[in-house]
């Protein structure tokens, strides 16, 4: 709106070239006395001489000239969380802009220097844990949408080799693949057409956060395809669905969370935005996954005409066997979350979590509520889905066989140190206990601590991030596992009646009849199957206690804790 209002009078209007859904947000902003109405956009869109904008609706394969012979091509890349977003290339400059897709949640250097916004000379190494945690908190829950936006972008990335649709024929047999020389002479031998995948036109990938990629591109995209196809399988297995409405992003900040939770328990997500969304597609959705939650905004006292539909499509349609949840956030009362609690109550629904209300913006306090939410989702789904298939799970998990025992009972007896791992990450502090603690290296200080991934401290220990680890004393540390091995509501103190300090270096708890503990700087994560083992390093360290002994946790088998 600013740079509209400054505009002269007699400039000529300015054409803004977006979406069709994003032109229907700008729409109901412009459009006065509803809750998306923008009054400074109104009066920057509309001067004294006329218009000062119009709109422009682009669809894929459009192009913008940009005078001489350079410009722009869109390709429609829409998300239920980001309907709205546009891939552009440049094929002068080989750039392809992707909008939300391939980005990081970390900063680049602000020198002003080209190459120091990119990921030149640093590569995966530097940043693929950034580009990994965007995925999975943002594009793993939609990870269908998030194939085909890739998909789209095919003539730019390169093709997918293992895709069953698009580009070339697929082979039927097997042909050398090393080099294009190879393929091509061994096509007459192979029976069929050999596969040779399109090779990548762009030069560099520009997201809208995080590094310029260039180095990485054709590794970043590869493993995109990675990540978004074991997904898409996990969801074919089974999953939970997320269907919300959104006014302003924050009740969509929060099904986003959930849905984070959720995954990180092992549990895929199918993430649908009712607003765009059918009826039909909303009943194929619930009858296909083992559990839900709603969420909405309160418009007006009510919840939103599209969510309304969703929950009558929701009561005929899903079976009461699965669990269910409601989230919401409001601006003055937040009718809409008690709405649905009520409407899913009377239609039998048990509820996996208490309902989430957010008064305006989410804080990092009521994510992390929303996240833990998600992962007690998944946890009730998984649990439901054990007792369906108790022979199997037993068969698997318990070892019938005396190899599986044997080799369980040898790894239980690696033993570990006891300790307590306390975070803290804006507003939200977060602990949990830990035996899978080693040290790592001596110069400079480091050690590993092993966490399961739906853990809810998980989220607080990535890169960059500060941990204090608490090394529990043999005696004295029975209070400190009672307070931290109990269940824990979504959101509830971590420490309960656990003595602890606030550490003035990192805002991380000090449990003060711990031995000693250690202030951290986690330096890299290393995914392992169901667990991330975080390295990092020792920034401070203090030995409270002169006499004692470390808690050692004995095992007898290597299949838990």
């Amino acid at each position: 709106p600013p740079a509209l209002a400054a505009s002269p009078a007699a400039a000529p209007a300015v054409e803004v070239w977006c979406s069709n859904p994003a032109a229907q947000v700008i729409y109901a902003a412009l459009k006065p006395g509803t809750p998306a109405s923008s009054e400074a956009l109104t009066k920057a869109w509309k001067g004294p001489e006329g218009l000062r904008a119009r709109l422009r609706t682009v669809k894929t394969g459009e192009e913008l000239p940009l005078g001489g012979t350079r410009r722009l091509k869109f390709t429609a890349a829409p998300t239920p969380r980001w309907p709205d977003a546009v891939a552009t290339f440049d094929p002068q400059s080989g750039i392809l802009f992707t909008s939300k897709l391939f980005s990081a949640h970390v900063a680049t250097k602000t020198t002003g220097a080209d190459e120091d916004a990119t990921d030149v000379g640093l590569g995966f190494d530097e940043f693929g844990g950034d580009w990994r945690y965007f995925f999975d908190c943002m594009l793993a829950p939609m990870a269908r949408p998030a194939a085909r936006a890739l998909a789209t972008l095919a003539p730019y990335v390169g093709d997918d080799p293992n895709a069953s649709s698009g580009g070339a024929e697929r082979p039927k047999s097997v042909a050398p693949g090393l080099t294009r020389l190879l393929l091509k002479f061994a096509e007459p031998f192979a029976g069929d057409k050999v596969y040779v995948p399109k090779p990548a036109k762009m030069s560099a990938i520009a997201p809208l956060h995080g590094p310029v990629v260039q180095s990485a591109r054709n590794e970043l995209v590869r493993e995109y395809r990675a990540w978004v196809d074991a997904q898409v399988k996990s969801a074919d297995d089974f999953s939970v669905a997320v269907i919300y409405a959104s006014a302003y992003g924050n009740t969509s900040a929060m099904a986003q969370a959930i849905a984070r939770g959720i995954t990180k328990a092992g549990v895929a997500v199918e993430m649908l935005n009712c607003e765009l969304s059918s009826n039909e597609e909303i009943e194929a959705l619930i009858k296909k996954t083992d559990g839900f939650c709603i969420g909405a905004p309160t418009l007006g006292g009510h919840m939103p005409t599209p969510v309304s539909n969703a929950l009558g499509v929701i009561v005929k349609e899903s079976t009461r066997e699965f669990p269910a949840g409601v989230f919401g956030s409001f601006g003055w009362s937040g009718e809409a979350v008690d709405l649905m609690e009520a409407r899913l109550k009377d239609g039998g629904f048990d509820f996996a979590f208490s309902p989430i209300r957010c008064k305006f913006k989410p804080t990092q306090e009521t994510l992390q509520i929303c996240e833990e939410s998600g992962t007690d989702l998944a946890q009730s789904v998984k649990k439901i889905r054990r007792k369906k298939q108790s022979d199997k799970t037993k068969q698997v998990s318990a070892g019938s066989s005396f190899g599986q025992s044997d080799t369980a009972a040898a790894v239980g007896r690696i033993v570990g140190s006891l300790c307590a791992v306390t975070a803290k990450k804006d507003d939200a502090q977060s602990a949990m206990l830990a035996s899978w603690v080693s040290q790592a290296s001596f110069n400079p200080p480091a050690l590993t601590v092993a966490v399961a991934k739906e853990r809810a401290v998980e989220s607080f220990l990535l890169k960059g991030s500060n941990f204090n680890l608490n090394v529990l004393q043999a005696g004295n540390e029975k209070d400190t596992m009672k307070a931290l091995l109990k269940p824990f509501k979504p959101g509830e103190n971590r420490f309960g009646d656990m003595e602890v300090e606030i550490s003035e270096r990192n805002g991380c708890a000090i449990v003060t009849e711990a031995l000693s503990y250690l202030e951290c700087e986690v330096t890299e994560r290393m995914e392992c199957g169901d667990h991330w083992v975080v390295l990092a390093t020792v920034r401070e360290g203090k030995l409270l206690k002169e006499e004692g002994l470390t808690a050692i946790h004995h095992r007898k088998t290597g299949t838990s804790y």
